[in-house]
């Protein structure tokens, strides 16, 4: 790397930084090995308690469902259709997890975990391929650790975002390899490749194309001191190729939406002209978990404008830079306009955090110590704030599936096959809960048959065998519903001491598990 050093600033210009196809230097490896190493240790000691967990009732069912004989690739993507969403990709590895770890949720964790470990070493990767520094690149990794309920993904079993992510990191590494390379073909194409399979995981990673093309296009010019007519030229076959991928799946999610309307799909992103305002967007950035990484996203740009600007050269780069991140974040803002929290911001929150990585790198290259050390505390604050909230909401996560298994279970052993099982709850809000927990209770043997309490009649009540209570207002009970009529069981009281309302989570698993049993019995 060359150093160019003018009136108002050091200014690092890779003017002889292409590379051949050679193993890197000794140092390198040790490098990689021992942050690869750090990465698994990380992971999995946040994440370890996982290993402990059984199979949730949110998106599990689906693990015990397609593990039975009459689970079919096609019929779950047939069904996927008629939700209105396209996951090809997705549903194919979960089948592929299938037949490697059945309903070993010990196995499904640890695959989990690793595909965590796997995204930020390539990120890492991707950041050192840049010429970050191996502090930077360090704290850049954790920001898909310790964000708070963000890091569901590396927890949870059924998000598409953890897919979602590896491939996404893939094309970022290949991304940032190609743009190092004299003849850049391979890794191109395993980048516009990557770009494809991530956009088949989820949707929200097809809008993800137009900044990954934007950041090549960038990195071209900069790495290759090309002028952006020459970079374009350079890489017009890619530019092309991920252009035509990118109107493809629009296209396809599209018509998939047409063909179901009313489906799950549309009914989330449900776009309108409010989707299109900013105001919008503040409201949901304001109230979402990731509210530090977004202040500091803004610090940045501030930051990264009174550094670049003092030179016309330099002036572009900073425009581009502006370009990326729009074309990163705000299709997502976009995109769940009418709900984003959680899980959400993958892909959206690698826009953030690059930006927080890039800003330590020019900070620290242009010898704004003082600047760099407030960034650095303030990074490491929020980190502070998420490993905690991270960590609660892991422990909370295991010991509520623990009770799930051990209620079911307990049911399974105890209900009289010739009783029902009645779930009482919202019918709308906890849908979900209601199909998964009649999976689950057959997944532990039960035969009993299980009703909603609205679908149950008065002559019924004495073939009750059990009643799942889901925070069923007691104003919404039916009339022969006597609660003195049935006792808790103790086994409940662990969902109790790890309340999610403790932990600040609003949205899903907001449910509390009461089981009553006749007196009789």
């Amino acid at each position: 790397m060359n150093v160019i050093q003018d009136d108002n600033s050091l200014v690092y210009i890779p003017l002889t930084s292409c590379e051949g196809e050679g193993t890197p230097p000794r140092s390198s490896l040790i490098e990689y090995a021992v942050i690869f190493v750090a990465l698994s240790g990380l992971f999995f000691f946040l994440f370890g308690p996982t290993l402990q967990a059984q199979l949730a009732l949110v998106d599990d069912h689906e693990i015990i469902r397609f593990n039975s004989p009459e689970g079919s690739l096609w019929k779950v993507l047939e069904t996927d259709l008629q939700r209105g969403r396209f996951r090809p990709l997705y549903y194919s590895f979960r089948f592929a997890e299938i037949i490697l770890f059945g309903t070993n949720p010990q196995a499904w964790h640890i695959a989990t975990i690793s595909f965590g470990v796997l995204t930020c070493f390539l990120l890492y990767l991707a950041a050192r391929k840049l010429d970050a520094d191996i502090f930077s690149a360090s704290l850049f990794a954790p920001m898909f650790v310790m964000t708070g309920s963000l890091a569901e993904i590396w927890y949870r079993l059924g998000p598409n975002e953890t897919l979602g992510m590896v491939v996404l990191a893939l094309s970022i590494w290949a991304i940032a390899n190609a743009a190092r390379r004299v003849s850049p073909w391979f890794w191109d194409g395993l980048a516009l490749t990557a770009m494809a399979l991530a956009g088949l995981t989820k949707e929200s990673f097809v809008l993800v194309i137009p900044a990954l093309l934007l950041l090549r296009w960038t990195l071209q010019c900069w790495i290759h001191q090309e002028t952006w007519r020459q970079a374009f030229c350079t890489l017009r076959r890619l530019m092309v190729g991920g252009l035509l991928v990118f109107v493809v799946e629009i296209v396809i999610l599209i018509v998939v939406m047409f063909y179901a309307p009313k489906g799950y799909g549309p009914a989330i992103v449900n776009l309108s002209l409010m989707s299109f305002d900013p105001r919008k967007w503040y409201e949901q950035l304001i109230l979402s978990e990731a509210v530090p990484l977004v202040c500091y996203c803004f610090m940045s740009f501030t930051l990264l404008a009174v550094y670049w600007l003092g030179g016309k050269p330099q002036r572009s780069y900073l425009a581009a830079i502006f370009l990326i991140f729009a074309a990163w974040v705000i299709p997502q803002l976009v995109l769940y306009s009418n709900l984003m929290f959680g899980r959400y911001f993958f892909p959206a929150i690698v826009g953030i955090a690059a930006i927080n990585l890039l800003t330590l790198v020019v900070v620290q290259r242009r010898r704004g110590w003082i600047l760099w050390t407030l960034c650095v505390m303030g990074l490491l604050t929020s980190f502070g704030y998420g490993l905690n909230f991270t960590t609660k909401s892991v422990n909370y996560y295991t010991a509520d599936t623990q009770v799930v298994h051990e209620m079911v279970t307990y049911l399974a052993r105890k209900v009289n096959p010739n009783r029902s099982i009645v779930i009482a709850g919202d019918i709308v809000r906890d849908q979900e809960w209601f199909f998964s927990l009649g999976v689950h209770l057959r997944f532990a043997g039960s035969i009993s048959p299980v009703y909603r309490v609205q679908d149950i009649t008065a002559s019924e009540v004495n073939n009750i065998g059990a009643i799942i209570l889901l925070h069923l207002p007691d104003n919404e009970f039916p009339i022969w519903f006597i609660p003195d009529r049935w006792q808790e069981k103790a086994f409940s009281q662990p969902y109790y001491s790890l309340s999610i309302r403790e932990l600040g989570y609003r949205k899903e698993g907001d449910v509390r598990y009461n089981v009553y049993e006749p007196v009789s019995d």
